[in-house]
């Protein structure tokens, strides 16, 4: 078992590297389960992005094995929403996506008030997949349990709701596989407990008649080893009862208040006085064999309906306390609670404790506008804020902050004149730089604070193609991007007439890319297509984004046929060379029409140039060897195949030529013999021969015949 500590995911597989990003994996041996992350990550290059047209990406809230989630708006109803994006990795497999849609459309059929309800799903134009969701307010079983161990009446109320979410997705034929304490949120309010299990919109799709099985794909392989069933962990091959294993892990969990340990039996670990009826209500669940454990998620319902019948007036108060999560480990101790503030999970302002080091936050006032706050230990009317600078004090402003039903929770809000002028000091003052965040609660000193420059102005940006009639291996993309702050990052858009489209990043506010020979890596083929749409954006450090120029290039070719061989005629490994000229056979990978080829010397010299005849492989190509350049010689060369658009290709190769014209020459002593008219004349007397042959060819025999007289043997000449 292996665990990617960016993915946040476990593999069986024994690659050394996480196959969704890349990064190393580390044994699970070494290491607890992960937990969620990205509270205050603003900074990532989704936030302010708005996904298919509708979805506005405000905040990160976790990251998982198939994707990142965040907070996010619908930009017609402005409903709150949570965004799931797939991993590009996953998000490139048609495999993948077309099976995260099938389970998604099954997974939104459930609908119940203890499950995250799964709202829409889809693809953006540049292939990004990505799932709807209901934005659940709350904390995490994972913060719950940090307070400390829960009485056992706290964990079967937390256990009976979270089972009620497991009938309804075992009813949709769907087992969950991933119930951990980050898939668990809860909330306390004047009605009591309320509990939603979320991610189920990942499940694995099963027929639960029967007992039958699935095996999880390549894709669902990221899960929590810890709160994991065996099976999962040995073959991937789970079905109801898997879920049932982590709901006991999870009661574990809480009845601790830590992780549990990593060795032993966990239904060893149950600690002891838990009533009877619960106690073998988890050592089933807790079972190593399926076979073993409840058979479905009624049974688990009806047992702890039954034990908190049987305790009513410990339930009754249990839902009162945990109605304040965050002040739950003070309640059940006993201790007065400590005054502290600490912005909510996913919040676009993120607060420090005193004296910490703070790193600057780049937001846009509408970010602002409403911020929740988790507050104990003092009253909200006490609240007040002080802005700085280097240590100089800006503003003193006492906040009216509206507190939430349950009283754990407030909000600061532009509808509150107090935040309304804050927010505009703060604005103000973000015009010479980053300012200084104090919330303060009378006589308690400082709460919390943050580093803050507001910005809502977006940057520009100017870009060029050259040459801009036609999108080519040689087209070169030039930008130059400002903003009042800072460039934050840069990308060009190519929009394709069929397929996804290209992202290419940008390095810097300003430079030169090799767009079009970007693109041919990413686009194999020769075929020119067109047209196609090309954008820069710019965004910088808050997610403002400059205003969008979309330029239309009427064709696209990025690339000419590849040379594959060259060689003689009929395969030699060399040039043949007959009457002074040497011959060679040309291939090429594609059918291209309009083509041109070249021969050069390795200096540069053009040699001969030809046009490739329509969608031929080959080509013969004639060399003369005498040129007004001088002669053919053997040694380095360059061919060059161009295609219509400019594009090249290049084939360097060594030349080779062998002489085939014999270039015989008969050569007499004295007067005769002589040629005439093509005739050898020899005297009566007859006559001394010498046959001679062209330069590098050696005469191994000659034989001659006369054509008329009495017949005569040959005179061979040796």
């Amino acid at each position: 078992m292996k665990i990617c500590l960016v993915c946040e995911g476990a593999t069986q597989a024994e690659a050394a590297r996480c196959s969704t990003c890349g990064a190393w994996l580390v044994p699970g041996s070494d290491l607890h389960y992960p937990t969620r992350r990205g509270e205050g990550e603003t900074g990532n290059a989704f936030v302010g992005a708005v996904i298919d047209g509708k979805y506005r990406l405000q905040a990160v809230l976790g990251r998982g094995g198939l994707g990142t989630v965040f907070q996010a708006q619908h930009t017609g109803s402005l409903l709150p929403v949570a965004i799931k994006l797939l991993h590009p990795r996953f998000a490139e497999q048609k495999e993948h996506r077309s099976n995260l849609r099938e389970e998604a459309r099954r997974a939104a059929s459930v609908l119940h008030d203890r499950c995250a309800r799964l709202l829409d799903v889809g693809e953006t134009e540049d292939g990004v997949t990505y799932l709807a969701m209901e934005l659940v307010q709350g904390e995490t079983l994972e913060a719950v349990a940090q307070a400390g161990p829960l009485p056992a009446g706290h964990v079967a109320a937390i256990l009976l709701q979270v089972t009620e979410a497991l009938v309804a997705i075992h009813a949709a034929g769907l087992v969950h596989c991933d119930l951990s304490p980050r898939n668990v949120m809860v909330a306390g309010d004047a009605d009591g407990l309320r509990v939603k299990v979320l991610d189920f919109g990942i499940a694995r799709t099963v027929s639960l008649r029967g007992g039958e099985r699935t095996t999880r794909s390549d894709a669902s392989g990221f899960f929590n080893p810890v709160f994991s069933a065996p099976e999962l962990l040995r073959s991937g091959e789970v079905d109801a009862r898997a879920d049932f294993y982590s709901l006991g892990m999870l009661a574990l969990l809480l009845l601790h208040g830590e992780l549990p340990a990593a060795s032993g039996a966990p239904a060893a670990q149950l600690p002891r006085g838990l009533p009877r009826r619960l106690a073998r209500l988890l050592e089933s669940c807790l079972a190593e064999a399926p076979a073993e454990r409840p058979r479905e998620a009624r049974q688990i319902e009806r047992e702890l309906q039954r034990l908190l019948q049987a305790r009513q007036p410990l339930v009754r108060r249990a839902a009162w306390l945990v109605a304040g999560l965050v002040v739950l480990g003070n309640l059940v101790g006993g201790a007065g609670p400590a005054p502290f503030l600490r912005a909510r999970t996913g919040a676009a302002l993120g607060l420090a404790e005193p004296g910490a080091d703070l790193l600057v936050q780049h937001c846009r006032s509408a970010q602002l506008h409403t911020v929740g706050l988790h507050f104990g230990g003092f009253r909200a009317g006490d609240l007040r804020l002080e802005l700085s600078r280097g240590g100089q004090a800006l503003l003193r402003q006492p906040l009216a902050a509206e507190v939430e039903a349950g009283g754990d929770a407030l909000v600061l809000s532009t509808a509150q004149p107090s935040w309304h002028a804050a927010l505009q000091a703060i604005g103000n003052a973000s015009r010479d730089g980053e300012v200084d965040l104090t919330f303060v609660a009378a006589g308690r000193g400082a709460l919390a604070v943050a580093r803050v420059r507001l910005d809502d102005q977006p940057p520009s940006v100017d870009w060029q193609l050259e040459p801009s009639e036609a999108l080519t291996a040689a087209t070169m993309l030039r930008w130059h991007a400002a903003d009042d702050v800072a460039v934050a990052r840069q990308e060009v858009l190519v929009r394709l007439p069929d397929g996804p489209a290209q992202r290419v990043p940008l390095a810097g506010a300003r430079g030169e890319l090799a767009l079009g020979a970007a693109l041919a890596e990413r686009l194999p083929g020769v075929a020119a297509f067109g047209p196609v749409e090309v954008v820069v954006r710019a965004f910088d450090a808050a997610g403002n984004a400059a205003p969008e120029q979309w330029r239309e290039v009427a064709i696209a070719d990025l690339a000419a046929p590849a040379l594959l061989e060259v060689g003689g005629p009929a395969g030699e490994p060399y040039a043949p060379v007959v009457e002074g000229v040497a011959r060679l056979l040309v291939r090429r990978a594609e059918p291209e029409p309009g083509c041109r080829l070249e021969l050069r010397r390795d200096d540069g010299e053009l040699l001969v140039a030809t046009g490739w005849p329509g969608d031929a492989p080959s080509l013969e190509l004639q060399v003369p060897c005498d040129s007004p350049s001088g002669p053919l010689r053997a040694g380095r060369h360059v061919l060059a195949l161009l295609d219509a658009a400019g594009n090249r290709t290049e084939l360097p190769f060594a030349l080779q030529l062998r002489e085939l014209d014999l270039q015989l020459q008969l050569v007499g002593v004295g007067a005769l013999p002589a040629v005439y008219a093509g005739e050898l004349v020899l005297g009566s007397e007859g006559a001394e021969l010498r046959v001679e042959a062209a330069a590098g060819q050696r005469l191994l025999a000659a034989a001659f015949a006369a054509e008329f007289g009495p017949p005569a043997a040959p005179v061979v000449l040796r």
